[in-house]
């Protein structure tokens, strides 16, 4: 685990080796401990276990692609609008996925009906018809129900958690 000098370690403190700013912090002050932050180090728990999940990947990329989807256009955007929100993700706040979860459990029906009559619409480009089938028949799958409702579970105690971090 510790290195020899050869290597330019300092080997008298190997902790504050991978942490550059709490030893230069402990460099101007002897009594300043680092604290790791409990709220990153959860937020990095929670982006793990979506990486490595497959599905996991395959529901949060649905999510942008209904956010997109509506975003791309401003007649589909107020259409959405009127009844129902949509959410957008980010990489780095999970309260985001939070609220993008909620937002599609929330307003399922919603999405589903918008994307169905942006489906039947005559008047719109081929390519808009087939963004729209291929949302509305990722979201008919019951994994896609599934997930919606257990991300939806464990993001919302992920969120409240990291907000008392």
């Amino acid at each position: 685990m510790f290195q020899t000098a050869e290597d330019n370690l300092m080997t008298a403190q190997p902790t504050w080796q991978a942490y550059t700013t709490a030893y230069k912090l402990k460099g101007k002050s002897p009594l300043a401990d680092y604290v790791p932050c409990s709220a990153h180090s959860f937020n990095l728990v929670g982006e793990c276990v979506a990486e490595n999940s497959q599905e996991a990947c395959s529901f949060f990329s649905l999510l942008q692609e209904l956010y997109n989807f509506f975003a791309a256009s401003t007649q589909r955007w107020k259409h959405l609008q009127t009844h129902f929100t949509v959410k957008s993700l980010s990489t780095t706040r999970w309260s985001a996925r939070a609220d993008a979860c909620k937002s599609l459990r929330e307003s399922w029906n919603g999405i589903h009906g918008a994307l169905v009559s942006i489906e039947i619409a005559a008047q719109r480009k081929r390519t808009v018809i087939c963004e729209a089938k291929s949302s509305r028949m990722k979201m008919e799958r019951l994994e896609t129900a599934l997930l919606t409702v257990l991300w939806g579970f464990l993001l919302n105690h992920m969120n409240s958690t990291n907000k008392k971090l």
